[in-house]
């Protein structure tokens, strides 16, 4: 994904592709901007909104910009077909097992799970 000023909206190549295109908005600053913070100060953040608004895009943006020697990034994308055991194959898939069920991020690393669509998947028989 490209980011670009709204002015440069002119210069775009001829064969760029719509979807590609991320024109930074107030918006997507100020997110972004709020976004940091949070993950910096160790706040678990929750951003709704309708589809189509740039939630995913920017959120990929500042887990992106994270120092990859302090942070440790997963990312999810739920589905109507998500189950729950899924989910916990990938988290502890990335995280170290440090003692019998307690996993989590090399020492000195902190973790930022982004979990995309988590409205998505429907519940199970009981109730997950």
């Amino acid at each position: 994904m490209k980011y670009t000023n709204v002015e440069d909206v002119d210069k775009f190549p001829k064969s760029a592709i719509v979807q590609e295109i991320i024109v930074t908005t107030v918006d997507t600053i100020r997110y972004g901007q709020i976004l940091e913070l949070f993950v910096e100060n160790d706040i678990r953040p929750l951003f709704v909104g309708p589809t189509g608004t740039g939630k995913t895009a920017y959120i990929q943006k500042v887990l992106g910009n994270l120092d990859p020697t302090k942070f440790l990034t997963i990312e999810i994308g739920f589905s109507a077909q998500t189950h729950c055991n899924q989910v916990q194959d990938i988290v502890d898939g990335k995280l170290d097992k440090r003692r019998k069920d307690h996993f989590g991020p090399r020492f000195g690393m902190r973790c930022a799970v982004f979990v995309d669509d988590l409205n998505m998947p429907k519940k199970e028989f009981y109730g997950a």
